[in-house]
């Protein structure tokens, strides 16, 4: 369940990598709203592999090393929302981008 969806995810993401790239060397204007929506959906896939890794039980010998694994969850999840955030706002705002990305 978990895994499979972790894997599911991990290669959409790829293929957007992909697609975002070609976007910014492009210079298209979708770039900027394709990449603010692959920050929210980012930040949302982490929320989700997060509780659903915390809802799992564990047997006592792995599960002080799967508390770790959650904690580092927790603190992806705080740098995909604050980095999110600063990108969203800089792709909405920022003049650069609007000059760049005009195709």
């Amino acid at each position: 369940g978990a895994l499979g969806f972790e894997v599911v995810m991990q290669f959409i993401f790829a293929l957007a990598t992909v697609f975002l790239i070609f976007l910014f060397f492009k210079k298209s204007k979708r770039f900027p709203k394709f990449y603010i929506i692959f920050l929210i959906v980012n930040a949302i896939f982490v929320i989700i592999d997060t509780l659903m890794i915390s809802s799992l039980s564990f047997p006592a010998e792995i599960k002080d090393a799967m508390q770790e694994v959650i904690d580092e969850g927790y603190g992806q999840l705080g740098r995909a929302i604050i980095s999110g955030i600063i990108w969203i706002w800089y792709m909405k705002v920022s003049k650069r981008v609007k000059l760049t990305f005009i195709e």
